[in-house]
Formats: structure tokens, C-alpha cells, sequence
């Protein structure tokens, strides 16, 4: 949501954050099927999630926004690895090096 990423740039995450799940509320009324943008929408989510230090729950919104990403998308994407990436910066913040780790390689890997 453009709205969204307004607050985003002006550093209000909590508007950013209930603008990006209003978002993700009218996505899912108005298609049938997941889509890119719903992917997106939750990955925005858990950007703002992980911003207000909450590590888990953003840690399942990415994988949500991952699990669409790759029904939709080749395995090799950019946006799948962008994914893949902040999944892997909040596993860090929640000590979870291993599993940061094979995110990261993932992520190096879909870039490619």
C-alpha cells in the first residue's frame, strides 16, 4: 500500500504495519488465489515486525510471503531471495545461527 510506505519512510512502523495488514485483509477479499502481491504485502509485514523486535511473528509472516513466493515464481528469483535473506537477518536476532546460515546460502544461491 502506497499509504504504507509512506509511514515506512517517515519512520511510523505502527501505521505502516496496520496499513500493510489492511492491506493484506482486502488482498485476500478481492482474489481468488494467493498472488505476488499478497506475497509482498506480508513481506512488508514482516519487515515492520522485525523492526518493533518481534522475531517470531515476523519469522512466520516471511515464511508465509516465501511459501507463495515460491508456488508462484521460478526457484531462482530475486524476490525469493530477498525473502529468503530477512528470514535469515531474524533468525540471527533470534539466535538461530544455523538455521540464519542455510537461509543465507539459499539466498546467495537464488541470486545467482
Amino acid at each position: 500500500s502506497q499509504m504504507a510506505s509512506i509511514h515506512v519512510k517517515n519512520d511510523d512502523n505502527q501505521k505502516a504495519l496496520k496499513c500493510f495488514r489492511d492491506a493484506l485483509v482486502l488482498q485476500k477479499k478481492s482474489q481468488r488465489e494467493e498472488s505476488l502481491e499478497m506475497a509482498d504485502t506480508l513481506h512488508n509485514i514482516g519487515n515492520c515486525e522485525a523492526k518493533e523486535g518481534e522475531f517470531e511473528k515476523c519469522l512466520e509472516t516471511y515464511n508465509s510471503s516465501l511459501r507463495i513466493k515460491k508456488n508462484i515464481l521460478p526457484e531462482e528469483n530475486a524476490s525469493i531471495a530477498k525473502t529468503e535473506h530477512c528470514i535469515g537477518l531474524a533468525q540471527i536476532q533470534a539466535g538461530n545461527f544455523e538455521k540464519a546460515l542455510g537461509y543465507f546460502l539459499s539466498s546467495i544461491k537464488a541470486r545467482r
